[in-house]
């Protein structure tokens, strides 16, 4: 698959696709984080 044929809309929905795809996978990083985090001032405290 060539970056070149496909057409303009189609390159715009795939990059579409990759931000939300890494912004979901951030989001969830962020929130497992968060809760170690959480769990380490509870057990602190």
């Amino acid at each position: 698959m060539k970056l070149n044929q496909l057409a303009m809309r189609s390159k715009f929905i795939l990059l579409s696709a990759l931000i939300c795809i890494i912004f979901i996978v951030a989001m969830a990083f962020i929130k497992v984080a968060n809760n170690q985090t959480a769990t380490g001032f509870e057990r602190f405290y």
